[in-house]
């Protein structure tokens, strides 16, 4: 997999964004799931089907979130990749510049993960 890079102006403000963004974190990723937003913190994601793992690496409430995920099911576990996205204030003169937030979202290759244990590996199974 090769880096893949998005970005996206939103209309609200860095705090607004991120709200929207983390409220439901696993909902905006997926059919259904659930994460736990402090780093180390664990969760899953199913999205047609597909289960992935999640680890939350990295938090900056209102500018930055970070973590890997990998896909997995009963019988093996897929490569992982690391996705970043981070919120931009963004800045000018005039009054609709002041009230966006340019959303990066960057995934790329990451280092191989280890299977899920406990509830996500029965998740796998299910």
């Amino acid at each position: 997999m090769n880096v893949v890079t998005r970005q996206v102006r939103v209309p609200a403000e860095p705090a607004a964004t991120w709200d929207m963004v983390t409220g439901d974190v696993a909902r905006w990723l997926a059919d259904e799931g659930r994460i736990d937003l402090h780093p180390g913190g664990e969760g899953w994601v199913r999205e047609d089907g597909q289960l992935r793992h999640v680890i939350t690496e990295r938090v900056e409430i209102q500018r930055r979130l970070t973590f890997r995920w990998w896909p997995v099911d009963a019988d093996s576990v897929g490569p992982a990749t690391r996705v970043d996205l981070e919120l931009l204030a963004e800045t000018g003169d005039d009054e609709e510049a002041a009230t966006m937030t340019r959303v990066v979202v960057v995934e790329a290759p990451a280092a191989p993960s280890l299977p899920p244990t406990g509830p996500l590996a029965l998740a796998a199974r299910a």
